[in-house]
């Protein structure tokens, strides 16, 4: 054993251990990153649309929300006239909301007359477009990003007319849009990557920026109340997935090197299994070898005593010779049908010459009347099932009617206290199965594994040849016998046999 062991990675089995292993790994593996790859991917699709829906919701609410605000504030200052009442409106409203980062109260030539936030005079807002468009249209209109000229930073603007009571616009209150808001809310609302363009392509903002993204998985969104565009990504190859890949590959190297010893185990047991049953099937043929020569050795100088004894049973006649006559005359015949046995195992050859074409049910039929006789005389109630068509396998009469008797007394001397005996035909297409059934005092797994080793007996007048012979007949028939029983519950005896295509 320590020899075998010792050979598990040596030489043939490096090649095999290449292949068992390494190569399973590798390939599972990259199956596995595959498959893995494809559910992630499909998983975070699925993830990163859901959070652009959210989270352009979030930024039309928050712009709708905005320019609403601005229209209420321009509402209210279409009802003032007094410039020092609005640059305080404007101051406060500047100062109670982070989400504009300043006001700016033009004409509607441009030119800035107040502001929230400090600045030199000098601008006029009449060459921006949004400015323009919201004075054409007398609506409210959003500017793409651009960096503000008084703040000096990368801003949106909302442009909102401020109309008279008689419908003529008197100025434009433009709301510079705190972009950076947006950011630090929609940080909270998504742990991706998030980044928000305007109809241009300017990005207006970059929230959760991970640095150098490997493998993206993106997904867009175009914003409806506003014409700005929204774009989650983020990397497939984030911690999680690595350390997956990882200890799926150590899984899978563990679990081939496991796969690989059982099979090297399995290797060496199969190969000790061979070498025991190659010495059982030279014991057995030198068992048959000697039993035959021996068989008829035996068979002379019996038939020679039997003539004698019939000789001195004649001169003899008194009751208490006779007696001891018939005793010996039983031994001898005892004697008789263990060299027949004997015969058999030695010669499986003269059963295969005996064989032909016989149909089952009939040989059955034959011993069915000794089989019943015998049955009640065990005081065993027996049950037959042969179906009702032919059923040809190719056999010797004589060999298979010596089987079926075997084990019908097998199962009879299991059964001291009566009970039941069944013997059933089942037939297939290409293959029929005799099962004999008895409901006996049945045998442990050990015994049914011995069973059918030569000699093995449980019966105390027993050659524990019996089961031997019947197993040499099935097998040279082209058959197999199985046995399966159950301590206190009864034996079932399987012989199946090839059908003969007619």
């Amino acid at each position: 054993m320590k020899r075998q062991i010792r050979s598990l990675f040596s030489g043939k089995n490096m090649l095999i251990y290449f292949f068992v292993v390494i190569i399973p790994v590798l390939a599972s593996s990259y199956q596995y990153y595959s498959v893995i790859t494809g559910k992630i991917e499909g998983r975070l699709s699925d993830k990163v649309m859901k959070e652009a829906v959210q989270n352009s919701l979030y930024i039309e609410n928050f712009m709708v929300e905005t320019v609403g605000r601005i229209e209420t504030l321009a509402l209210t200052i279409s009802a003032k006239d007094n410039p020092a009442w609005i640059q305080e409106m404007l101051s406060k409203m500047h100062q109670l909301d982070p989400r504009f980062s300043g006001f700016i109260w033009a004409s509607d030539t441009g030119q800035i007359r107040l502001s929230s936030i400090p600045f030199d005079g000098k601008l006029n807002l009449s060459d921006r477009s949004y400015f323009t468009e919201a004075i054409r249209t007398g609506r409210s209109q959003i500017s793409e990003a651009y960096f503000g000229r008084i703040n000096g930073n990368y801003i949106v603007s909302v442009a909102t007319p401020v109309i008279d009571s008689e419908e003529q616009i008197i100025g434009v209150l433009i709301g510079s849009v705190n972009l950076q808001v947006m950011s630090e809310y929609v940080n909270q609302l998504s742990n991706s990557e998030v980044r928000l363009y305007d109809h241009y392509g300017n990005l207006l903002f970059l929230s959760n920026s991970s640095g150098k993204i490997r493998h993206p998985v993106s997904a867009q969104y175009e914003l409806n109340n506003v014409p700005w565009k929204l774009e989650v990504v983020i990397d497939l190859f984030h911690p999680d997935f690595s350390g997956r890949l990882l200890l799926f590959v150590v899984f899978a190297f563990i679990l081939a090197n496991g796969c690989f010893m059982i099979f090297q185990l399995w290797r060496m047991r199969r190969n000790l299994q061979k070498e025991r049953e190659q010495n059982e099937a030279q014991k057995l043929k030198l068992i048959g070898t000697i039993a035959a020569s021996t068989a008829h050795e035996i068979r002379n100088p019996l038939t020679g005593i039997k003539g004698f004894i019939s000789l001195l049973s004649e001169k003899y006649t008194d009751e208490k010779d006779q007696y001891f006559f018939s005793l010996i005359k039983k031994e001898i015949d005892r004697i008789n049908s263990i060299v027949s046995e004997l015969l058999i195992i030695g010669k499986p050859a003269e059963t295969e010459a005996t064989q032909e074409v016989s149909p089952l049910e009939e040989i059955l039929t034959d011993i069915l009347p000794l089989i019943e006789s015998e049955a009640h005389l065990y005081n065993v109630s027996l049950l037959v099932d042969i179906p009702d068509r032919p059923l040809p396998v190719r056999c010797s009469k004589v060999h298979i009617k010596q089987v079926l008797l075997n084990l019908v007394k097998n199962a009879l001397e299991a059964m001291v206290s009566g009970g039941e005996l069944t013997i059933r035909i089942l037939a297939e297409k290409q293959q029929l199965t005799i099962i004999v059934s008895d409901t006996g005092i049945g045998m442990s797994r050990q015994v049914v594994k011995e069973i059918f080793t030569p000699f093995f007996t449980l019966k105390p007048n027993g050659t524990g040849l019996g089961l031997v012979v019947c197993q040499n007949i099935i097998e040279s028939c082209g058959g197999v016998i199985h046995i399966e029983s159950e301590p206190g519950k009864g034996t079932d005896v399987f012989i199946r046999l090839p059908l003969v295509q007619t």
